[in-house]
């Protein structure tokens, strides 16, 4: 009787483990399954979130960490682009993207994994 009730334990057990094993369809398997070759940019850090359009002296600061296959020896630069939504309920004012700045690989430093990391300001 011991041994009847260990293995239908083990079967109620290895049930959900054999269900739950499933491929899910997620947005991100589909772009790394297509992608042969790119760089990927990361926030590492948010030092200021947000931008008080009214206050001049306001700024909009993060860091950000580059990653291609060669770790950052691919980058030569990356270009920043800028778009105005307005979320006001009148929505009067909204802009197209438009390029900001470029910024060269030369003003990115190794950060703790040895990946290029620049503050964008």
């Amino acid at each position: 009787m011991k041994n009847i009730f260990k293995i239908f334990v083990l079967a109620c057990l290895a049930i959900p483990l054999a269900v739950s094993c499933t491929d899910e369809d997620n947005v991100i398997d589909n772009v790394v399954n297509d992608t042969q070759s790119g760089a990927i940019l990361r926030t590492t850090q948010t030092i200021s979130g947000s931008l008080n359009v009214v206050d001049l002296n306001s700024l909009w600061s993060i860091e950000i960490e580059e990653q291609d296959a060669k770790d950052g020896a691919l980058l030569s630069s990356v270009n920043v682009f800028v778009e105005l939504k307005d979320n006001t309920p009148d929505a009067t004012t909204s802009t197209t993207e438009t390029l900001l700045t470029t910024v060269d690989a030369s003003q990115f430093a190794p950060g703790p994994h040895g990946l290029p990391r620049t503050v964008l300001s």
